[in-house]
């Protein structure tokens, strides 16, 4: 008997319910408000707190270890700390006979005598100095170089990380 047999009716009961939609989409309408003024709180608040770095430099030739020459160099005078990757330096100070050009500076030095603490490699350099053919952060607790941090450097020729607590070093 190849006959086929009818599915059974099955009545599923359904009280009504009236759901109040707009009152739940209000609801959600400013909770999102909340959210988003909140948000907008907490980035302005960031925006704040992110520091303008300056260097104060004492411009003056130093003999450019391995070079048995005088280099035009700045050496970092003031404290700063570098405590976040990708922070920048973004003006420098000083006397020097370019006024404000910088383009003569081939060497820049950041050392402990400043009582800086720089653990990531400062962004903005390569903007201020044009020229570096040397690099020396020593002392300073600097903790991570990245292949990227040197890329703007095209004419780097010297860098010197003696002293420092390096945990990443990239080739």
């Amino acid at each position: 008997n190849n006959s086929i047999k009818p599915f059974k009716t099955v009545k599923i009961y359904q009280p009504n319910i009236k759901l109040d939609v707009s009152s739940i989409n209000s609801q959600f309408q400013e909770s999102y408000r909340i959210f988003f003024i909140a948000r907008l709180l907490f980035i302005a608040l960031n925006l704040t707190l992110i520091r303008a770095i300056n260097i104060e430099c004492s411009f003056n030739y130093v003999r450019g270890w391995p070079y048995d020459k005088d280099v035009y160099s700045c050496t970092v005078q003031n404290y700063i700390e570098i405590d976040e990757p990708n922070q920048i330096i973004e003006s420098a100070s000083g006397s020097t006979s370019d006024e404000g050009n910088y383009s003569s500076i081939e060497a820049i030095h950041l050392n402990a005598s400043s009582s800086s603490q720089v653990h990531f490699f400062p962004g903005g350099l390569n903007s201020l100095f044009i020229n570096l053919k040397m690099i020396y952060i020593e002392g300073v607790e600097l903790k991570e170089v990245h292949q990227s941090d040197l890329k703007p450097f095209p004419q780097l020729e010297v860098i010197s990380f003696y002293n420092n607590k390096l945990e990443t070093l990239e080739k």
